[in-house]
């Protein structure tokens, strides 16, 4: 299959950005990991909810907030991250800034 380069235009106040949650977080360093294991290491970015919340803050002064923020891994929200001792709610933080659900209401885990 060959790659294809194109540009997608999307306004922000129709984007989502797609994060992973607190399975992603805190990866040991690559040299603390064997090669052979390399393989089996996280493979994605990992964002804190307050460094996204930044960056939505300094777009919404200019009038370019995105829409919102996705993640999977639902059921991993208030796991505690590696290397960490407390949970991290992804949903909770990001609703701090996005304010979209009330107190009280929880989302639906499929």
């Amino acid at each position: 299959v060959e790659a294809v380069e194109a540009v997608i235009r999307v306004e922000p106040a129709r984007l989502a950005i797609g994060l992973a949650n607190a399975w992603a977080c805190c990866p040991p360093e690559a040299g603390d990991i064997p090669v052979k294991d390399l393989k089996n290491a996280p493979k994605a970015t990992f964002f804190w909810p307050e460094v996204v919340g930044e960056a939505y803050t300094a777009l919404a002064a200019r009038g370019k907030a995105f829409r919102g923020v996705v993640y999977w891994e639902a059921a991993a929200d208030g796991v505690v991250p590696p290397g960490r001792t407390e949970p991290l709610y992804f949903a909770r933080e990001c609703n701090k800034f996005l304010h979209t659900s009330t107190t009280g209401t929880r989302a639906r885990v499929h």
